[in-house]
């Protein structure tokens, strides 16, 4: 499996697709936006955060309040 790098930058040669989901942590209306090689996916209204690597699913950065692990 491949390893990220810790500094990797979020940046697109063209513009980045953006999708209107549900929110896995609330319901409300969120937001996915594809850009290279991350998947940023938010929620505005809970605050829920997670960015991954496209191909291998690997989480890079999340933060989901009311979820506890």
């Amino acid at each position: 499996m491949p390893v990220l790098e810790k500094n990797v930058e979020i940046t697109a040669s063209k513009s980045p697709i953006k999708h209107e989901f549900r929110c896995p942590n609330c319901g409300a209306d969120g937001e996915r936006t594809y850009y290279n090689q991350l998947t940023k996916t938010e929620c505005y209204s809970c605050d829920y955060l997670m960015i991954s690597h496209t191909k291998t699913g690997q989480v890079v950065e999340a933060y989901a309040p009311g979820i506890y692990f």
